[in-house]
């Protein structure tokens, strides 16, 4: 069974892939999930491109080596069919297929192998490909908003050391003039591609994403001990919802500015929720820090 997460970069979709395999457990599962990352070829990434990386596009389904990534996987089914072979009623003995015929109300030619093995894979540009789409059984899809991929990917690829207001907010414009860019070109045929596909909030708690997921693979998880499991098998941001100490009116303005850029973001300016985060990081880089910019 092959299971599929897709979203934006840094919307949580590693994190989220190992807590489901935590949650399938190592008896049925192939570890570790298959990262998209892994088939990048910058050799066929269009280039140049600004802003990028070493002046290749690595946002593009251009650069990803999908062909390869279904030779393996064709590959890989196989191997596995092998290693669990399915077996039919006329192929075992009269005497061990009764009790089970009785139970199951299973008839000749019937399949009677139950082992199911999932192998879960993840990437930004999972679902680009129609084709790699279309072999996954179960499809999941992270939706993030432009703050919190934002806040996820400055606290990733920034150094704690170097969060000076400058440098986050050259950064704040790679993301947006990039990455993010890139997301929203691809994202509605991804999704087109997915469906149907189950959508998983970014701003979750990893405990719902994994109830909700584990809902949807209809899975027999002995109840919520293999969710408590699977919860404390992932490292999980805390965030500190402590309120700053504004002492200073560009702190209260900034604050000010935040709650202006969520009422847009909930409207759906999106541009003018990104031109009020923007201002924030050069008013207070408190406030920046405390809401995650």
């Amino acid at each position: 069974v092959f299971v599929g997460i897709g979203g934006c970069s840094s919307s949580g979709k590693t994190t989220l892939s190992r807590g489901v395999l935590h949650l399938l457990g190592g008896q049925c599962s192939v570890q570790p999930a298959i990262s998209l990352d892994w088939y990048m070829d910058p050799s066929r990434m269009p280039s140049p491109a600004p802003h990028a990386e070493g002046g290749s596009n690595w946002e593009t389904p251009e650069g990803v080596r999908y062909d390869l990534l279904l030779e393996e996987l064709e590959k890989l089914q196989v191997f596995l069919e092998k290693l669990h072979p399915n077996g039919t009623v006329a192929n075992y003995s009269l005497e061990a297929v009764q009790p089970r015929q009785v139970e199951l109300r299973i008839c000749p030619g019937d399949d009677i192998n139950e082992t199911r093995i999932y192998v879960t894979l993840e990437g930004f540009l999972l679902y680009c490909d129609g084709t790699l789409s279309s072999r996954m059984s179960e499809r999941f899809w992270i939706e993030t908003s432009y703050a919190t991929a934002l806040r996820r990917r400055l606290n990733r690829d920034i150094p704690t050391q170097l969060h000076e207001n400058a440098q986050r907010e050259a950064f704040a414009k790679y993301f947006e003039t990039h990455i993010w860019k890139n997301y929203q070109l691809y994202r509605q045929a991804q999704l087109d591609n997915a469906r149907p596909v189950g959508v998983v909030d970014a701003d979750w708690k990893v405990r719902d994403q994994l109830k909700f997921i584990q809902n949807q693979l209809r899975l027999s998880c002995d109840g919520d001990d293999r969710l408590r499991e699977a919860c404390s098998g992932v490292q999980t941001d805390i965030e500190d919802n402590a309120v700053p100490d504004l002492t200073t009116p560009e702190d209260r303005q900034a604050m000010s500015l935040v709650a202006q850029a969520e009422r847009s973001e909930e409207e759906g300016d999106t541009d003018q929720a990104r031109i009020l985060y923007r201002r924030v990081m050069r008013m207070s880089p408190t406030v920046a820090q405390f809401v995650g910019l």
